[in-house]
């Protein structure tokens, strides 16, 4: 006997014994099949001189299947900002319906993202996340695709991993303040950020020359700084960023403005002395050290417990001062001024004395 195969029931047979079946053993078990296709059949005989008859009547089948797929090969996984592409290579499997793709974090059990499964000829597959935003940045994904065959037996799972890359900046503070120290630095405090991933904060200062630069970065638990390089009398603003483990730094808050200032005067200028002449009068004193040192006034009164008359408008940067209008007999006080504002004026009134008789100090 010889024993013929279509896919289509009136047409197509083709024989697939390669050699004449017994007489005595009429049957045969047809191993090229797959669950899938419905097959038929049919039959020949054939006499000693090789003469066939008519075909059979037509049979059909369809073979049951409960062997799994073989499983995906070659698995990858792209990560791009929040979206991961997955690709494979197909199993050789001829009974391939598709294939499932699952995904988990953290642990958690694999959840399959693909509701039907893909089609065969399908070897990508790309991850939108959640309501199509992508996938939360800086976290480890791992993922699994399964082969399907017609009878839905599901092959073991090829798995990769995948790290989202972190793009989003933290939260900012929740606010921030400045405020000047009595020694007049500036003391900056905020609130933290509510962003988990918070690795420290960034404190910017500007002024209304400059823009913002930073200033000093502090760790995740600290939450105010001191800025000790700040001129005193200036003012600046200040602002204070998060800045996560990725290195994404978050909105600044809102500006703070402050001028430092501290209250302590400098000390009184000593060594205080009238020189007089016919054109009016110099004072002289020693000066004054202290770092933020604004200048010096000059004070002139008839007596030592009179009201006194300040004389210069604006702070003297010299250590000398010229009284026209001065007159012996009168007395002058010298005080200190710094750039807080803060002035000394406790030094003892200087009378003043007799005329030279040159000026040399004029000259």
């Amino acid at each position: 006997y010889d024993i013929y195969k279509s896919l289509e029931m009136n047409k197509g047979y083709e024989k697939i014994n390669p050699e004449p079946i017994r007489v005595d053993q009429p049957r045969y078990e047809d191993t090229d099949v797959y669950y899938g296709p419905l097959y038929y059949y049919k039959v020949k005989a054939i006499d000693r001189s090789g003469n066939e008859s008519e075909f059979s009547n037509a049979i059909s089948g369809r073979p049951n299947d409960t062997s799994a797929p073989s499983r995906p090969d070659s698995l990858t996984a792209h990560a791009e900002q929040r979206y991961v592409t997955l690709s494979w290579v197909a199993p050789p499997d001829r009974d391939l319906l598709g294939y499932y793709v699952y995904r988990r974090r953290d642990g958690e059990n694999f959840l399959r993202i693909a509701a039907e499964p893909l089609p065969p000829d399908s070897l990508t597959f790309r991850d939108t996340g959640y309501s199509l935003k992508g996938l939360w940045p800086g976290k480890r994904y791992e993922y699994a695709v399964s082969a399907l065959d017609n009878m839905y037996n599901e092959s073991p799972l090829a798995t990769v991993q995948v790290d989202i890359p972190d793009d989003e900046p933290p939260t900012p503070p929740l606010s921030s303040h400045a405020r000047s120290t009595p020694e007049g630095q500036v003391r900056i405090t905020w609130q933290q950020s509510m962003a988990l991933d918070v690795k420290g904060y960034r404190v910017y200062r500007s002024t209304e020359q400059e823009p913002p630069l930073l200033l000093l970065e502090t760790g995740d638990s600290t939450f105010a700084a001191v800025d000790s390089t700040a001129e005193q009398g200036r003012t600046y603003y200040y602002q204070v960023a998060a800045l996560d483990e990725a290195g994404n730094e978050s909105e600044k808050t809102e500006k703070t403005a402050v001028v430092p200032r501290d209250l302590t005067a400098p000390p009184a200028p000593q060594g205080v002395r009238v020189a007089t002449d016919s054109s009016g009068l110099w004072i002289h004193w020693e000066a004054v050290q202290a770092s933020d040192l604004q200048g010096y006034n000059i004070y002139r009164l008839d007596l030592p417990t009179t009201a006194a008359q300040k004389l210069n408008t604006a702070p003297v940067q010299e250590t000398r001062f010229f009284d026209p209008e001065g007159k012996p007999g009168q007395y002058y006080r010298v005080s200190s001024l710094d750039t807080s504002g803060n002035e000394n004026a406790e030094g003892t009134p200087v009378p003043a004395g007799r005329p030279r008789a040159s000026s040399p100090e004029k000259k």
